[in-house]
């Protein structure tokens, strides 16, 4: 029986640890490319990475990037959270519920008050997640707006923030 998962910042000198675990989290060559086009762009915040551990071994990862949402004469600071990656544990461990809760978490002590992801519905709705298209907000890049989903730090918030997500050029190519 696996020990308690931890979810903590990443530490400085973990990247291979953690490019291990992309690396058996995800088959698709393409989806590490863009976890690791992510770590290397001017975008990435090691105070916005989190890392899961099981007995002190990182078994999960996701890194969430700041993004500005455009709309309603003011721009509003958010993050889009990266894939999540879990390595091979049993499922139903929790590591990707307390990735993206602890993401969440982080993501707004630190200011931010969006947060933004590309994802199954079924999965993000359990966080609070919308369609962001329902809520007015759209994004400057192509994304499928079935997945392009939303949660708002307030309620406050939902009800008065509508615009553009400002995304870099290339920043989700894969």
């Amino acid at each position: 029986m696996p020990g308690s998962i931890i979810v903590r910042g990443e530490v400085s000198n973990e990247r291979a640890k953690i490019e291990s675990v992309v690396d058996d989290a995800f088959p698709d060559p393409r989806v590490r490319k863009l976890v690791r086009n992510l770590r290397a762009s001017a975008m990435f915040k090691a105070d916005l990475s989190c890392v899961a551990d099981i007995d002190r071994v990182p078994v999960g990862y996701v890194l969430y990037f700041p993004v500005m949402i455009q709309g309603n004469g003011r721009a509003v600071k958010a993050v889009h959270m990266s894939p999540i990656a879990v390595r091979n544990v049993p499922e139903r461990q929790g590591v990707g519920e307390r990735l993206v809760r602890h993401g969440i978490q982080r993501a707004h002590s630190l200011g931010y008050e969006i947060v933004l992801v590309m994802g199954p519905a079924d999965y993000f709705s359990y966080f609070g997640f919308q369609q962001a298209s329902a809520c007015g907000i759209k994004a400057n890049l192509p994304v499928p707006d079935e997945h392009f989903m939303v949660h708002f730090i307030s309620s406050e918030l939902a009800a008065t923030t509508t615009g553009v997500v400002l995304y870099p050029p290339g920043v989700l190519a894969i």
